[in-house]
Order: C-alpha cells, then sequence, then structure tokens
C-alpha cells in the first residue's frame, strides 16, 4: 500500500513538474515576445524622431531661401516637401503608438506568465509536503503497531 501512495504522489510530482517545464518555456517565449517589442517601439521612436528632425532641417532650410528672397514656386516646393513630412511623422507617430501597447501587451503576457509559473512551483510545494506528511504518518502507524505488538502479551503458555 505505501508502495502505491508513493508511486501516485511521484506519478503527481512528475506531471506538474512538466507543466511547470512547459509554463516555464511559455514565460521564455513571453519574454523574448518582449524584447523584440521594446525592440520594435525603439527603432520606431528612432524612426519618428529621424523623420521630425528631418522636418526641423526643412523648416530651416525653408526659412533660409525666403530670406534670401525664394521664388514662389520654390516656396510651394518647400511647403509640399514639409507637408509630406508631417504625413510621415504622423504616420510614424501611430507606429510608436502601436508599438507601445505591443510592448504593454507582451509586458502583461510575460506577467501572467510568470505568475503561472510561482503557483505551479507553490502547487508542487504542497504537493511534496503532503507527500512527507503522509510519509511520517506511515511511519509514525509503523512505529505504533510494533510497540503495540510488544506490549500486548503474546500467547501464554500454561505450563501443564
Amino acid at each position: 500500500m505505501e508502495g502505491v501512495a508513493m508511486s501516485v504522489h511521484d506519478n503527481r510530482k512528475r506531471r506538474l513538474a512538466k507543466l511547470a517545464s512547459l509554463i516555464r518555456r511559455k514565460l521564455d517565449r513571453e519574454v523574448s515576445s518582449l524584447a523584440r517589442a521594446q525592440q520594435s517601439f525603439c527603432e520606431a521612436v528612432a524612426a519618428e524622431d529621424a523623420m521630425k528632425q528631418q522636418q526641423h532641417v526643412a523648416r530651416h532650410n525653408a526659412r533660409a531661401k525666403l530670406a534670401a528672397g525664394a521664388q514662389a514656386d520654390q516656396w510651394q516646393t518647400e511647403h509640399a516637401w514639409q507637408a509630406k513630412l508631417q504625413a510621415w511623422i504622423d504616420a510614424a507617430s501611430a507606429r510608436v503608438a502601436k508599438r507601445e501597447a505591443d510592448v504593454a501587451e507582451a509586458r502583461t503576457r510575460v506577467l501572467v506568465a510568470h505568475e503561472d509559473l510561482q503557483r505551479m512551483n507553490a502547487l508542487i510545494k504542497r504537493v511534496d509536503g503532503a507527500r512527507r506528511v503522509e510519509a511520517l504518518r506511515q511511519e509514525r502507524k509503523a512505529e505504533d503497531d510494533t510497540y503495540a505488538a510488544l506490549a500486548s502479551p503474546g500467547p501464554r503458555s500454561t505450563g501443564e
């Protein structure tokens, strides 16, 4: 009976350890996904900053040309270029916002996977504790049975 109880505990512990391993792998994948999302966010921010810098340079050049007496067609070209840059900046800003949301979502998935792993580890500890308590209980029962057998009077011989 004791061997059967131990094998049941061992099987359960093995299954839980396998689940913990799967959850650990999921956590690793989510952490990797978070790192990719953060990298993508940084790239989007850098692209947006580069476009804003380009827009700043374009405005500076337009002011310089205007101060130098630029013709209307030159001003129109500069204005069209600045409008195009603004559209690109708006698109880049939308990409930054999307990447930021992706990072937040990935961070949430990492936290959930981490909590799942912590819960699984706590369950494994509880199962181990229950197995130890059961083993101690069985050991005490065996000791009690041994002491009871020693203390009980055996068959008496009448001496006849």
